[in-house]
């Protein structure tokens, strides 16, 4: 059985072209035959969505669907609410670039709180503010299924990023987060380093493109002296230099759980890099270090590969200059 379905632009182009009663009914068909459905850039107008919404309130078949990039704003974003009060199978569902707003980001987040069947919620690049996830502590200490958010590329700012760590302090299911490219700054890191101190089940945590400095990083070294869950976390292109770094370095000399740690595009030069040196020769639980596009001298990239050396932990090492006398490095210690 097909489990898959794409709609390629000329079938889709075909499906319009049929009338409204046709139309409904072929896509009830795609949906009770396929599980998965994706429907990305299909150019569908608010007709469409309501249809989508109508079948989905009776099937019991479909469990991804995948709505990206179709501008449905904030009215289709109510018909997809609807569907999700009612809809027990979906688990996985992709909203981005859709144009929802705030209120079309509240119909969705005030449906899931009733939804016990969406696993996997993807709403990055919808202009939602912090007022459309007013409700999102509401959804986090209430929904019992969801383990995977994605609000990257939205606006939720400082406010926004408080009540999500509030949420996160309760929460226990929310495994995967990524708020990357918010405009939560160093106030918002700290309210997300606060939840984490007291979550036990977040594993990935995304920040980056947050203009978080060396205040913001600070609050999340401390948080990751605390947190024993978190294994992934991004901080990729933010403002922060060797005294935020050294701060992250000493977190992770002692942290037991965390395996790829993103600090590329930051602003670590020499000093910082020494940091991070001296956390590997304790660290043990690290895999992947990103560390490109900074201002690390050949002289301390050499003392890194040295650090590598000793440290067999450390199997994916990521700069952007010396990279390839590391990995040939690091493969050789497994005899490749």
């Amino acid at each position: 059985m097909v489990i898959f379905y794409m709609f390629n632009q000329e079938q889709w182009n075909q499906l319009l072209a049929q009338d409204e009663r046709g139309l409904q009914e072929r896509i009830k068909t795609a949906c009770k035959r396929h599980t998965s459905i994706d429907l990305k850039g299909a150019k569908l107008q608010l007709i469409h969505i309501q249809m989508i919404s109508e079948i989905l309130q009776e099937n019991k078949t479909l469990t991804s669907l995948n709505l990206d990039s179709n501008n449905i704003d904030s009215e289709g974003a109510e018909s997809i609410a609807k569907a999700l009060i009612k809809n027990k199978t979906l688990t996985t569902l992709h909203l981005g670039l859709n144009n929802i707003g705030d209120k079309g980001a509240k119909s969705i987040i005030q449906a899931l709180i009733e939804n016990q069947a969406l696993i996997s919620l993807d709403m990055s690049g919808n202009h939602i503010g912090c007022d459309g996830i007013s409700n999102i502590t509401d959804l986090l200490e209430n929904n019992k299924t969801i383990t995977t958010l994605d609000l990257y590329c939205n606006n939720i700012g400082v406010q926004g990023a408080k009540r999500i760590a509030q949420a996160l302090e309760n929460n226990k299911t929310l495994t995967s987060l990524n708020i990357g490219l918010n405009n939560i700054g160093d106030e918002g890191a700290k309210n997300i380093a606060q939840g984490l101190e007291n979550n036990k089940n977040l594993t990935s945590l995304n920040i980056n493109y947050n203009n978080i400095g060396n205040k913001g990083a600070k609050s999340i070294a401390h948080a990751l002296e605390k947190n024993y869950t978190l294994t992934f976390l991004d901080l990729y292109f933010n403002p922060i230099d060797d005294e935020g770094i050294k701060s992250i370095a000493q977190a992770i000399a002692e942290n037991s759980s965390l395996t790829f740690l993103n600090l590329g595009a930051n602003n670590i030069h020499d000093e910082g890099a020494e940091s991070i040196i001296q956390a590997l020769k304790t660290n043990r639980t690290l895999t992947a270090l990103k560390l490109d596009s900074n201002h690390i001298g050949y002289e301390e990239q050499a003392k890194i590969e040295q650090a590598l050396e000793r440290n067999i932990h450390v199997v994916s090492f990521f700069h952007y200059k010396g990279f390839i006398g590391v990995l040939k490095k690091m493969l050789s210690k497994f005899g490749i």
